[in-house]
């Protein structure tokens, strides 16, 4: 019997998420892993009812034709598609985009993306922004800040996502603010972790205040009159272990300055009119408490339109406590 069976042939019926069955065509019987048998034989159990008019067919052992485990199902997703329904938390799907900080790239969510949320079953999508990671070669003076909110509008559009967990991380908040703003009917909710959340007309330059252990810099080091290096790099962003701070370290690249001083233009309201959850990153015993974000997460966690929640941790928690990240990711569906 296999588990996480990857079956690319299925993409083109929209059936397949990563290694979960995502939509499948009435009454087809398509792989499904272990995990999800399991999850299937006990709602069988119950009467074979998935809710939104959905039952099951069918679940058995390795197929003829496919020659690992299937299940056969009928009914409606409560999305009107063809296929499983939401209702049940072991098989519900969620779609996560996920949107980097300064000088990062989409491999900075490695740790938490594949097992602790694609294996739960989940779409998710961890974009870089053009001009960095493996995008690093596309950077111009010209990119900015709405470069890279257009960057994830276009992930939107393309591939027609629709009830959304935004996320994002640091500077990722500027640019899920823009997305917000822009299409808000594509997004259930938005989360920013230890991020900038900016109001209309400001840059994160205007909004960006040292922490208290660091010194104020008017004007950050620039290479080529346009890209700015990261310049902490004696323990980049809260990282103490050792071989992670020098994976990191070699995988970061310069921002184009744009991206930092262009104001971002809001029309309508930003994320103010969308759920949304500022999770804060406390940073660990003994170390200064004020962060550049402390100012954001005082401010969602004093007002009644924020849901707030803390991790102890440095700045990159998704490299250091993955597990911890991915849980309270998982959890912002609930209310959905």
């Amino acid at each position: 019997m296999l588990d996480n069976t990857e079956c690319p042939g299925l993409w083109e019926f929209g059936v397949f998420s990563g290694s979960f069955p995502r939509f499948q065509l009435d009454g087809f019987a398509v792989p499904a892993p272990a995990r999800v048998m399991q999850s299937v034989e006990t709602v069988k159990k119950a009467g074979g009812n998935l809710g939104q008019g959905n039952r099951v067919i069918s679940a058995r052992g390795p197929d003829a034709k496919f020659g690992f485990p299937t299940i056969s199902y009928e009914g409606q997703s409560k999305r009107g598609r063809p296929g499983l329904a939401h209702s049940e938390k072991d098989i519900n799907m969620t779609t996560y985009v996920l949107v980097h900080g300064g000088w990062h790239g989409g491999w900075c969510w490695k740790r938490a993306t594949p097992i602790f949320l694609r294996d739960a079953g989940h779409t998710v999508y961890t974009p870089t922004l053009i001009g960095l990671g493996e995008r690093s070669h596309l950077a111009s003076p010209e990119t900015n800040h709405s470069t890279h909110i257009q960057d994830i509008l276009n992930i939107l559009w393309y591939e027609d996502l629709n009830d959304v967990i935004l996320v994002g991380h640091s500077y990722g908040g500027m640019v899920i603010t823009g997305v917000a703003d822009a299409a808000p009917e594509r997004i259930a909710k938005i989360v920013y972790l230890d991020a900038f959340v900016p109001e209309n007309g400001q840059s994160l330059m205007t909004i960006f205040r040292p922490a208290s252990s660091q010194e104020a810099s008017p004007k950050p080091p620039v290479i080529d009159d346009w890209r700015v290096p990261y310049p902490y790099r004696e323990r980049p962003f809260g990282i103490t272990d050792q071989s992670d701070s020098q994976w990191v370290l070699d995988k970061i690249t310069p921002q184009p300055i744009q991206a930092f001083t262009e104001p971002i233009r809001l029309k309508n309201g930003g994320s103010s009119k969308i759920p949304r959850t500022y999770i804060h990153l406390r940073p660990p015993v003994g170390l200064p408490p004020e962060t550049e974000f402390f100012q954001f997460a005082e401010r969602a966690r004093t007002q009644p339109d924020w849901k707030y929640q803390e991790l102890v941790s440095g700045h990159d928690a998704m490299i250091i406590i993955p597990e911890a990240v991915a849980a309270l990711l998982l959890e912002q569906d609930k209310d959905m």
